[in-house]
């Protein structure tokens, strides 16, 4: 049974049948009711029927959903906002990999057809593909953006400056970096801060784990504290890295700050809880989320309207891991 030959049972055009099965309130219910019956005596009801969910259904697609990773605390805010908003989300990890990442991307256009799609690291994607979508991508690592979306992106090189700066006021300058082999990054602005500051670079403190997470920093603060010179600072490339190097130091019968000072980024909730409260990077993750959810709903309105990027500046949270000399 094809739809026109069901148009012709009830005596209709193809458009009203359509139009009946669309939920559209163009036609009276009546018309729709003997539409339904007559395609369910023919049993071709299910063929043609697909009831709408009603509310509206955004996709999230991230790297990871670490407790200690910046990306999990992102997606949380998001979710209160479209929640609250009633509107519903979904949320898949790429795990890193492109390729996993460009399979969700055509899963969620093409075949989950969600109404919207926020991408977080959205330089991994095939830009082309946002064209067919409502998209936000919103970028983590260090003013990376993609295009044919509307963007959100951290500076976060400013924070990085100020950290720096801040060791340097509190008499540092023997600072080594700890990061791991994602945070490419974060070296490259973390050495031209220290250049811009005229701070030595040591290359033998440039610690890149083959680990991740807390793992990544205690490996890369043992190999720091076993070298012939130790430094009186570290900047670690994330928060997670940064708590891993603190137990590494304390389990060398060491202390922050007093031996080694110690700086983050991202400030996710549990730095405020480590001891000492941990000195970190901001990531100003609820500004992120209300800008990124702004700017699709605002796509939805307009959809021919100019791609815009928004700019969210990081800034220094100072704490007590970091010691004046």
């Amino acid at each position: 049974m094809t739809m026109t030959k069901l148009a012709a049972l009830a005596g209709c055009s193809l458009s009203t049948v359509s139009k009946a099965f669309s939920g559209s309130n163009e036609i009276s219910e009546e018309t729709r009711n003997r539409i339904f019956e007559i395609a369910k005596e023919n049993n071709c009801f299910n063929k043609f029927y697909s009831p709408s969910f009603q509310s509206r259904v955004f996709a999230v697609i991230c790297n990871e959903l670490s407790g200690s990773s910046i990306y999990g605390e992102i997606v949380e805010a998001l979710n209160k906002r479209i929640t609250d908003n009633s509107d519903t989300l979904l949320v898949s990890c790429s795990n890193f990999v492109s390729s996993v990442a460009n399979n969700l991307l055509d899963y969620y256009i093409n075949y989950h057809k969600v109404d919207g799609l926020i991408v977080i690291d959205g330089a991994r994607y095939e830009n082309e593909a946002f064209k067919n979508i409502p998209a936000v991508s919103i970028g983590s690592l260090y003013n990376e953006k993609i295009h044919h979306c509307d963007c959100v992106n951290t500076d976060r090189s400013f924070g990085v400056y100020q950290a720096i700066e801040h060791f340097k006021k509190m008499g540092h300058r023997d600072i080594a970096f700890i990061g791991e082999y994602l945070t490419s990054g974060a070296l490259k602005t973390f050495k031209k801060a220290m250049a811009d500051y005229s701070i030595p670079i040591n290359e033998d403190w440039l610690i890149t784990s083959s680990k991740r997470m807390g793992d990544a920093g205690y490996d890369a603060m043992d190999k720091l504290i076993s070298l012939p010179e130790r430094p009186t600072a570290v900047f670690a490339a994330y928060d997670a890295i940064a708590l891993g190097a603190m137990n590494r130091i304390y389990m060398a019968g060491l202390s922050v700050p007093d031996d080694i000072s110690l700086i983050g980024v991202n400030n996710i909730s549990l730095t405020r809880f480590s001891n000492p409260p941990l000195t970190t990077v901001s990531t100003p993750i609820n500004e992120i989320a209300d800008s990124a959810l702004n700017l699709l709903y605002r796509r939805l309105r307009y959809p021919a309207s100019p791609y815009q990027s928004v700019s969210i500046q990081s800034e220094l949270v100072v704490r007590d891991s970091v010691k004046k000399l």
